[in-house]
Order: structure tokens, then C-alpha cells, then sequence
């Protein structure tokens, strides 16, 4: 099984989850990202690897028209059931392949990827899709979680993060973030940073955890406890892991195609 195959049933399997999970619905988030790519009700966007629909849904009174994609069939599913709930006529879900997006070149004025390139083995594909469905003049912002400047605390999280999703590929580097824009010729216009807080418990229910994956993750957090300087980005670590909290870097960058 490639490792697309593995995204789509992954998240096929933790869809309800997901749906269920609140950090993608959060306000201030949804609020923070839609301001950061600067959206106008003339704009037509398109959200890649749309997830549950919450960006696209949030964003439909303040745009023409808004489109997500998404490569698992469940999540489109549960994102046409918001649509259709709602009420909404100007929001459109669609299956597809990020890697090869079913639109026609030059389509909308603002193409985001919003916490997904992680699970994306070909990311350097996906953005250039996502460029070829911008129009020029258009805007391409992405956002999602970065590494940490400390290799053997990045490497504690990334052992983490596969655990918690087998989904998770590899957290993306600032500079590979940027160097998606510099190789493809598209001026950065505007970049930004902030940090996000979990609880272990509540990051955990974002998908499916058997018996097995939480005593390994129980395992690498009793390791964690050992390394300088995890405190940073650790809390709690003399308790149990129900107690703990983590912390990660999010990265914003967006830029317009010429």
C-alpha cells in the first residue's frame, strides 16, 4: 500500500474523530488564518486536503464562492452534510487527488493547504498543483506545524506524532516551507508564527488508539521526561501523561502568483 492509500483509509477509518476533534473548529484559528490570507467576498478559494470542511464552511458568508478537496470519501461526506445542513450554496466538496487536482489551470484567486502537508510524502507535487489552479495574481498561503530547532527533542515529537496518526509523515522544516515559494518563483508577502497548546488526552482522541499505540506513547513520553530542555515544550512531565501538555510551532506563509 503506497503511502497516499494509507492517508485515505487513515483518515476514512478516524473521520468521525476528526469531526469531533476541536482544534479545527476552532474560531480564533479559522478567524486567524482566513485574515492572514486576506479574503474578500470577490475571492474564490479553494482549500486543499479540506478535512472535515470547517475552513471552507467558516469561510462561506465572506467569499464568492469556496471549494475543498479532499482525498478521503468520509470526510467529504461529513463536510457535504455541513453544507447541506446549513444550507449553503456557494460551498462545493469534491473527492480528488491533491497530487493531481481535479480543476482546470488558472481557477481561483486564493488556493490554502491548511495542517495537512505533513501527510504528504510529495508535498513539492501537491504545491505545485496548488499553484497551477491559482490564478495569476492570486494568492497560495499554507499553515501548518513546523520542526523544532533541537534535533533530539524534533525527533521525541515526530515518534510522537507517527504514533498518535500513522498518517503523519514528516513535519516540514521554516526553510522547506519557504523554499516551496523560492523554487516556484512566488514572491513571500507575508509570514507568521505562533504556538499551539495540546493536552496529551485531548490530542490523542484526533484519531483512532489502540491499547498497543497508547502504552508505546505512554513510553516515549516517560523517555521525553529525560531529555534537556523538553520542559520548553513539555509540561507536567513528573506526572502522568494524562496530566501533560505539549506545545508546537505553527507556520503561515503566504505568497502571490505572477
Amino acid at each position: 500500500m503506497n503511502f497516499n492509500a494509507i492517508v485515505k483509509d487513515q483518515f476514512n477509518k478516524q473521520a468521525a474523530n476528526f469531526d469531533s476533534w476541536c482544534t479545527p473548529k476552532n474560531l480564533d484559528y479559522l478567524k486567524g488564518f482566513l485574515e492572514f490570507v486576506s479574503i474578500s467576498c470577490q475571492d474564490t478559494l479553494l482549500d486543499v486536503a479540506s478535512g472535515t470542511g470547517d475552513f471552507v464552511v467558516f469561510s462561506s458568508d465572506k467569499v464568492r464562492e469556496a471549494t475543498g478537496v479532499d482525498i478521503s470519501d468520509k470526510l467529504i461526506e461529513l463536510s457535504r452534510n455541513k453544507k447541506d445542513e446549513l444550507h449553503l450554496t456557494n460551498i462545493n466538496f469534491k473527492i480528488g487527488d491533491v497530487e493531481n487536482l481535479p480543476f482546470e489551470d488558472n481557477s481561483f484567486t486564493v488556493v490554502t493547504c491548511k495542517s495537512s502537508l505533513h501527510h504528504m510524502p510529495r508535498y513539492e507535487k501537491v504545491f505545485a498543483e496548488m499553484l497551477r489552479c491559482c490564478k495569476r495574481g492570486g494568492r497560495v498561503a499554507l499553515c501548518d506545524i513546523m520542526t523544532f530547532d533541537d534535533k533530539e527533542i524534533d525527533d521525541i515529537f515526530e515518534a510522537f506524532e507517527k504514533l498518535v496518526d500513522l498518517s503523519h509523515y514528516k513535519t516540514l522544516r521554516k526553510t522547506e516551507f519557504e523554499e516551496l515559494f523560492h523554487k516556484n518563483h512566488i514572491a513571500i508577502s507575508r509570514t507568521f508564527q505562533l504556538q499551539i497548546e495540546h493536552t496529551i488526552p485531548e490530542y490523542l482522541t484526533h484519531a483512532y488508539q489502540s491499547d498497543e499505540n497508547l502504552q508505546a506513547i505512554k513510553r516515549l513520553m516517560d523517555n521525553a521526561k529525560n531529555i534537556q530542555g523538553i520542559e520548553r515544550f513539555l509540561d507536567n512531565t513528573d506526572r502522568d501523561m494524562s496530566e501533560m501538555k505539549f506545545r508546537r510551532q505553527v507556520f503561515l506563509i503566504s505568497g502571490v502568483k505572477q
